[in-house]
């Protein structure tokens, strides 16, 4: 039983691994002569990332979830120092489902095997945080209410939303404001402003 499992760990390494070939080959063409190289050089890479256990990217129209995963892609990179083209490439490995098929419909469009990472982050605002996306996100802000919610998880999504919506609430004080108007009045009355000096703070509960 336990030689059947580590066959499967390491079928699950190699399936990994020539996924990754197979991506290099749709925008890079044959391999066949470099494919040791590549595999050699990449299966330490993605082993190493798998175990950081990132998140697999499926694609959204929540402006959160992108940067989410994005940030947590970045510092993954960051912290095993991974340079170049090569934070593309290991990024890219996580994508599924809908972004892969943007990423795809971008490989035919340019040679991203050349592709810089300010680049890629580029493409990917362009695609998931456009002008619409933000207007939308935006607006959802600006009329956010608690409505049915308890106020932790209104509180929560304020936050959410107030990342993509910072020139609506610039200050400590219009960001309050902001947060207790939309609150159920009943709320908004009981809610205590703490003022310390001209500086104003969120509602203490």
């Amino acid at each position: 039983m336990k030689e059947a499992r580590r066959k499967d760990k390491k079928g699950m390494k190699d399936k990994d691994v020539a996924f990754c070939i197979m991506e290099y080959q749709k925008v890079s063409g044959p391999l066949r002569d470099t494919i040791p190289e590549i595999f050699n050089h990449l299966e330490p890479l993605y082993e190493s990332i798998r175990k950081q256990h990132p998140l697999v990217f499926e694609g959204s129209a929540d402006p959160w979830k992108e940067e989410q995963w994005m940030s947590m892609m970045g510092s993954i990179l960051d912290f095993m120092q991974v340079e170049g083209d090569d934070r593309v490439t290991c990024a890219t490995h996580m994508v599924r489902d809908d972004a892969r098929i943007w990423w795809e419909v971008i490989s035919q469009e340019k040679d991203v095997t050349a592709m810089t990472w300010a680049e890629f982050l580029q493409a990917f605002s362009d695609k998931y945080y456009n002008v619409a996306v933000q207007a939308s996100t935006v607006d959802e802000f600006a009329t956010l209410t608690q409505g049915n919610m308890i106020v932790i998880e209104y509180a929560l999504k304020f936050d959410k939303l107030a990342k993509f919506a910072e020139d609506l609430v610039p200050t400590n004080a219009t960001r309050a404001d902001q947060f207790v108007r939309g609150l159920k009045p009943m709320i908004a009355r009981d809610v205590e402003i703490v003022s310390v000096g001209d500086n104003r703070h969120m509602p203490k509960f």
